[in-house]
Order: structure tokens, then C-alpha cells, then sequence
């Protein structure tokens, strides 16, 4: 209160009062209760009767919890924002004061990373080669959906032995930031030998070696003992395709072996 004199008469006057919303706050979480803070607010000629508090400023509207109280308190939304929350207080003679602003700043919703990333080779998944050949490393790539592009983060394991038979895995294996793992993803290496063709007739033996055989009519004829001798494939026993052999009557007969 204070007084105004016009000459003649004293008016007491009421001051208005003072509102303080408090101290502006930053890199609050998102989803996080704000507590706010009016008790800085003063009246130099009373005391304080009643707090309101409203939001002024964020795209987000938030909802002010015992907003007539000298404390309130807020959630801050998922969306980051800075949030203004207004102050207007009534001194006990029902004088408002003029608003006092707070800002409250808050970051936005951090979303859990639970996706892996997808390793994709880099040429055929079998690879066929001979003995003796070089195997040459054609590696894969690897995509996250937060982390983008972590080829660079494959480590492959397991060798190939280009100089032995046989069938061998490479296995590629990658995570990204937040430790997901990829599935892993293999490539099979076929190494055989080598195989040269096989380009050389079989021989046909026979045993005892004779040719031709003269006979007199009424003589016995054993035929000879024949096999079929390759290079490659083992060695058997045939029979002839074709015997005409009448010794009972005069005259030049066959024996003819195939293989």
C-alpha cells in the first residue's frame, strides 16, 4: 500500500505483486515430470493469495498439474520442445501481477535400437574351385537402419585350403552400436581335384595271344581268356560278342571281342 495525495485527500493505494515462475530449465528428457516453482513470487504490501499457471508457448500443448498451487508440475512431451509456462499470482487484496515466464527445454524420445542389421554377400554363395586354385576373398555388406551402411564392421572367420579336397565355410558376423547382432551369414567353398579327361582307348588281351588258330575238323577249340585293360577304370574279364566256330565243319570262322 501506498499513499497518493491530491491536496486534499490520502488514498491508500495497493501494490501489485511480483510474480517469479522460476528458473528456466534444459536437456530434460523427454516423458519426464517437470516440477515448477512460484514461491519466488512477492508482494511488497501483502502476501500472495492465488497462483495460475498456463502455457504460453510449445507446439505441444502439455497439461499443467494443480495449476492454481505454488508448485505444479508437467510431463514434457516425446517431441523435443521448449515448453513456456506463464505465471500470474493475486495478492491478498485481489491485485494480479503481471506474468512471469518460465522455459522448460526437453529432448526428444529416445527409441530403443532392437533391430539388427542384414549382411548381404558379395557374389554367389558357393563357390566351386580346383586344387591348386586361388581363392579370392569377395566379402558382404552390411545395413542398419539407425547406423546406415557398417560393412566396415564385418569380421569374417574360417579358411580355405586351395590345396586340399574338400568343402569350406566362410562365416561373416556383425553388430551394430546398440548390439544387435546380425544373423550370420555363410559362403560354402567347394575345392576338387582336378580332373583330366580321359582321352585313351582300353586294350582287349587275350590270353594265350594267338590270333589265328588252325584246326583240323573234329578238333576241340577253347577259346582264349580275354580282358579289357584301361588307363583309367580297372581291368574285368569279357566275352566274345560273336563266336561262329564250327569245327565239326571245314572252314575260316570268327571270334569277335568288343569293349
Amino acid at each position: 500500500m501506498f499513499n497518493v495525495v491530491d491536496g486534499f485527500n490520502s488514498v491508500l493505494v495497493n501494490a501489485p505483486p511480483t510474480a517469479n515462475a522460476g528458473t528456466n530449465q534444459t536437456g530434460i528428457a523427454a516423458n519426464t515430470l517437470v516440477n515448477l516453482n512460484g514461491s519466488g513470487s512477492t508482494d511488497s504490501d501483502g502476501t500472495i493469495a492465488g497462483y495460475a499457471w498456463t502455457q504460453s508457448g510449445g507446439a505441444v500443448s502439455v497439461t499443467i498439474n494443480n495449476a492454481n498451487t505454488v508448485t505444479p508440475n508437467f510431463t514434457t512431451p516425446a517431441s523435443a520442445q521448449t515448453t513456456i509456462l506463464s505465471l500470474v499470482v493475486t495478492d491478498n487484496d485481489g491485485e494480479p501481477s503481471s506474468p512471469s515466464t518460465v522455459s522448460i527445454t526437453n529432448l526428444a524420445e529416445v527409441i530403443p535400437d532392437t533391430t539388427a542389421p542384414v549382411i548381404t554377400l558379395t557374389g554367389a554363395a558357393t563357390i566351386n574351385l580346383d586344387v591348386g586354385d586361388t581363392y579370392t576373398e569377395l566379402g558382404a555388406t552390411a545395413l542398419d537402419n539407425i547406423d546406415g551402411d557398417i560393412t566396415g564392421s564385418i569380421v569374417i572367420t574360417g579358411s580355405v585350403d586351395t590345396g586340399t579336397e574338400g568343402t569350406y565355410y566362410k562365416y561373416y558376423n556383425v553388430s551394430d552400436a546398440a548390439e544387435n547382432a546380425a544373423t550370420q551369414v555363410a559362403r560354402t567353398v567347394v575345392v576338387s581335384a582336378v580332373v583330366i579327361p580321359d582321352t585313351t582307348k582300353p586294350v582287349i588281351v587275350l590270353s594265350p595271344a594267338t590270333l589265328t588258330y588252325n584246326l583240323t575238323v573234329g578238333d576241340t577249340f577253347t577259346l582264349p581268356t580275354a580282358t579289357l585293360t584301361d588307363n583309367v577304370d580297372s581291368t574285368i574279364s569279357i566275352s566274345p560278342v560273336s563266336n561262329d566256330v564250327d569245327t565239326a565243319t571245314a572252314g575260316a570262322y570268327s571270334v569277335i571281342y568288343s569293349g
